[in-house]
């Protein structure tokens, strides 16, 4: 994760963050879900 984070950083660009917040949703969402499943 924190890999992601710097690189997305270091580019500044705004298509990178984007995809950056994108993949930290997915993952918390998938994160949630699991959790939820797991009860």
């Amino acid at each position: 994760m924190m890999s992601i984070k710097t690189s997305g950083l270091k580019w500044g660009s705004r298509k990178s963050k984007i995809i950056y917040y994108g993949e930290v949703l997915y993952t918390m969402v998938n994160i949630l879900d699991f959790q939820l499943e797991q009860r």
